[in-house]
């Protein structure tokens, strides 16, 4: 079964994050163990992988780990429309134009945080290009904040963010797993859910918001989303 898998990492998430001492607190996130997991190797920025049976999987570091500090300070605060989201969706789509054939049975969208937006996003833009339902989303606790985030009590986290007008998946989605964390408080990190669809599974999980997207060190929780997601794909 040929498969292209698609990664889209956190904010501030990247290769760099691998523990560099016995002191370190965070760690490599569950988006990126899942593409060293199939096979993939790491880098900064961008990574390609090839692997059996014809199938690819793509890494992209996630908002604010590109350019100079300035522009990675002002990414990582406000996923500046114009700044890394639009170049990591527009080389997701020129790796999707260049690897995409018939032959291909599934395309995977893995993401976390404002990575699960951009995944949930990349879906919406690539719909046009499918005749059939082979996209499956397996995102983790999706914060759609792009530009100013959203701390008004009274507001939904917005859906057109990530290109869900009305709140629905787009056509060309099979499936979709959402892990949403429990226990996050904070008001910036609240989760753009999926309205019901039959093609949605939603399920909370016990840690706040880094645990559900692995990226504390020796994290039981984190290693319990990274479990359940990948059962799930399997």
């Amino acid at each position: 079964m040929s498969i292209l898998y698609f990664h889209f990492d956190g904010t501030d998430n990247s290769p760099s994050d691998a523990p560099q001492s016995a002191l370190s607190s965070v760690s490599i996130s569950n988006v990126l163990k899942s593409h060293l997991l199939l096979g993939g190797h790491s880098a900064l920025g961008t990574t390609h992988s090839r692997l059996p049976n014809n199938s690819h999987s793509f890494y992209y570091s996630g908002i604010g780990t590109y350019g100079n500090w300035l522009e990675q300070k002002l990414n990582a605060a406000f996923a500046i429309e114009s700044g890394d989201v639009a170049m990591i969706l527009n080389e997701a789509l020129r790796d999707f134009d260049a690897h995409f054939s018939s032959n291909i049975q599934h395309v995977v969208l893995i993401g976390f945080s404002r990575g699960a937006a951009l995944a949930r996003r990349f879906a919406a833009l690539i719909n046009a290009k499918l005749d059939t339902p082979i996209v499956i989303e397996a995102i983790m606790d999706t914060v759609a904040s792009i530009g100013l985030p959203n701390i008004d009590k009274a507001k939904r986290p917005n859906n057109e963010v990530v290109f869900e007008y009305g709140c629905t998946l787009p056509s060309c989605v099979h499936k979709a797993l959402h892990l949403v964390s429990l226990d996050e408080q904070r008001l910036a990190f609240r989760p753009t859910l999926i309205n019901h669809d039959d093609r949605a599974l939603e399920v909370w999980l016990s840690g706040v918001h880094s645990d559900i997207g692995g990226s504390y060190v020796h994290d039981g929780l984190g290693d319990i989303a990274l479990t359940t997601l990948t059962h799930w794909l399997e």
